[in-house]
């Protein structure tokens, strides 16, 4: 296989799909010429298919290459890899979750079945269900891709989705959507609420124990308003708020002492961890 990047400029290309170079500017005048093949596009677009199931009138490009020429109002940028994921080439490397989002939104209106395949491979790679949960769910929920929305939506935990989330993104989910992501959230709430309330707090019975624990609880509650996701680092967080002075003299055994708070915390996350 040549390591060539394919270009489209084919000699045997029977239509050009042109694309604006600077969309934005009404202005410009400036497009690209994508040299493509009818069979391939007809193939995988139905969008294409019906296009060209009609006759088209004669429309020679500029060049007098007397090939018909269709305008695209995509940027070229994005439309050519749109037409990468269609050809049968080496798919390009997408590593933008915006440029996700728009080819989603290429394939929903093309009709590509193969470039919505590809694109859901491409969305549950690691690097975008850690830094672009939200983003991957609400592509996926607008794709139809279920499974891949609800892999994305324990990564959605880490993020308060009454603050944290761009306008632009909020308006990329449909209000269907986006109460699904708070329902969602809003039972994993309630599920790790049960967790901590069940965790046993094992030592002795000291004074100073019930203040504590029972402070410590409210502020783990407090923690999982905010986002409901609990770790070792956020529940050591907690900890760090309460100020605990204690006269108490059981020495290890004490109900606050490090060693039953370290075993405390890790009963409460052997607890999340039974959650599916």
């Amino acid at each position: 296989m040549s390591d060539t990047p394919y270009t489209f400029d084919s000699p045997d290309a029977d239509i050009i799909l042109r694309a604006p170079l600077h969309p934005d500017d009404p202005e410009s005048t400036e497009f690209k010429d994508l040299h493509t093949h009818k069979v391939i596009l007809s193939t995988s677009s139905a969008f294409f298919h019906g296009m060209f199931s009609v006759p088209q009138p004669h429309q020679p490009d500029e060049d007098d290459t007397n090939l018909p020429v269709v305008h695209v109002v995509e940027p070229a940028e994005v439309f050519e890899l749109f037409l990468r994921l269609i050809y049968p080439i080496e798919p390009p490397v997408i590593d933008s979750i915006q440029i996700v989002d728009h080819l989603s939104q290429l394939a929903i209106k093309y009709m590509v079945g193969c470039v919505r395949a590809r694109l859901k491979q491409v969305l549950v790679s690691p690097s975008f269900l850690t830094n672009d949960p939200i983003w991957v769910y609400a592509i996926a929920c607008r794709m139809d891709l279920d499974e891949v929305a609800k892999l994305a939506v324990p990564h959605t935990y880490q993020i308060d989705l009454t603050r944290d989330i761009p306008r632009p993104l909020l308006r990329a989910m449909t209000a269907e959507t986006y109460n699904s992501l708070l329902r969602s959230h809003a039972t994993r709430r309630e599920e790790l609420t049960v967790a901590v309330n069940q965790t046993k707090i094992n030592g002795c019975g000291c004074s100073c124990g019930p203040w504590f624990y029972t402070r410590l609880i409210l502020l783990m509650r407090l923690a999982i308003g905010e986002k409901p996701f609990l770790d070792r680092q956020r529940l050591d967080s907690c900890l760090s708020q309460v100020e605990h002075k204690s006269e108490c003299k059981c020495g290890s055994s004490c109900r606050v002492s490090a060693q039953v708070i370290s075993t405390y915390f890790t009963n409460v996350l052997n607890e999340i961890g039974k959650l599916v």
